[in-house]
């Protein structure tokens, strides 16, 4: 079973940055199409400058989904 604990971005063995958040999977990469960012199995909707804009936009991704019940992932810990 793999940690769930949130991580720092850190290098796969593939060259992408990765990263932990909320239990998700953060993937940023770049391909011969441009630079991409995914979260679990979701491709983030957008073009990005760089790494950078693309990491923040998979960490607002991950922060600003809902859940079946309407809640954050930040809301969890309140409840």
């Amino acid at each position: 079973m793999f940690d769930t604990d949130d991580t720092d971005w850190a290098l796969s063995s593939k060259g992408n940055q990765w990263r932990r958040l909320h239990g998700r999977l953060l993937v940023v990469g770049q391909s011969k199409f441009g630079i991409w960012a995914r979260v679990a199995d979701t491709f983030v909707k957008g073009r990005f400058d760089d790494i950078d804009d693309a990491m923040r936009a998979a960490e607002r991704a991950v922060t600003t989904v809902s859940t079946p019940m309407g809640f954050r992932p930040d809301d969890w810990e309140a409840q």
